[in-house]
């Protein structure tokens, strides 16, 4: 499994989704997310919106490791994150802030 992504992306876009999947484990035959192709670039901003339940958090969850994507691959400054090494260098690059503050992993505010 190479490390890096394909020649054509490397350097052109941070973040690189391509063809992610997700299903829930009780459920493997029906994924929640499927083919997600992304292309995040330094100082671009985006928005993600949906219905609940359409799996924004899990694509998050999945991009940060909390989930493991079931399939495609992840690629974060021309490095593919595949181990969870590789979610650990992620995870000090990506900011991730959950919705409700009292579900903070670590701290108790979203400014600690």
């Amino acid at each position: 499994m190479a490390k890096t992504a394909p020649r054509d992306k490397a350097g052109d876009a941070p973040l690189i989704l391509e063809r992610l999947a997700y299903a829930y484990p009780e459920s493997p035959e029906s994924p929640i997310l499927r083919d997600i192709n992304l292309e995040l670039r330094d100082g671009e901003r985006i928005g993600l919106t949906g219905a609940n339940g359409s799996g924004k958090t899990t694509l998050f969850r999945c991009i940060t490791g909390l989930s493991r994507p079931a399939g495609g691959a992840l690629f974060l400054e021309s490095r593919r994150i595949v181990s969870e090494k590789d979610f650990q260098y992620l995870r000090r690059r990506v900011g991730y802030v959950l919705q409700n503050s009292d579900d903070q992993l670590i701290f108790p505010t979203v400014m600690e």
